[in-house]
């Protein structure tokens, strides 16, 4: 839709006639990116549209904060964390969850998984296989990796 009247030396402000303005103000919200916009026809002066101006700019404003911290409809219950049911699962134990997963879903091919289970029992599960899944960090990584080398042929290859 083309805007009616000429543009002024402020944004948002255009001119009808010699004492008619057009004011209009546009923001947005921080969360929701939704856009607000208020837009007036103004008789006066341009001041008098740049006043208005502002005046707008700070109407929405204050709609745009009073928006956000509007509190939440949700019902609030107090539950209490949940606790693990199980003791944390090993390595060994997610690793063959994995290959009975490739295996029964038929994501992977054979050689696949025979490539991986032969990794898992020659490089992996030898030095890594009770350690529990939410135990594994760095440090344990690091241990891992010295233990691998020092396996590795004079070639390089493990």
């Amino acid at each position: 839709m083309a805007r009616q009247g000429t543009r002024t030396s402020h944004p948002g402000i255009l001119r009808i006639d010699s004492n008619t303005f057009v004011v209009r103000v546009t923001t947005r919200h921080p969360t929701t990116k939704k856009r607000l916009e208020k837009e007036e026809t103004i008789a006066g002066k341009l001041d008098d549209a740049r006043r208005r101006q502002l005046e707008l700019l700070d109407e929405l404003t204050q709609k745009r904060t009073q928006t956000t911290t509007k509190p939440s409809t949700k019902p609030t219950t107090n539950v209490p964390p949940r606790q693990r049911a199980q003791p944390a699962m090993t390595l060994g134990d997610f690793a063959r969850l994995w290959l009975g997963h490739l295996v029964d879903k038929n994501v992977a091919r054979p050689a696949y998984v025979s490539t991986r289970v032969a990794y898992l029992e020659g490089l992996i599960l030898p030095k890594l296989e009770a350690v529990r899944v939410d135990a594994v960090d760095e440090w344990v990584l690091e241990q891992w990796s010295v233990w691998l080398a020092g396996r590795r042929k004079a070639d390089g290859n493990p």
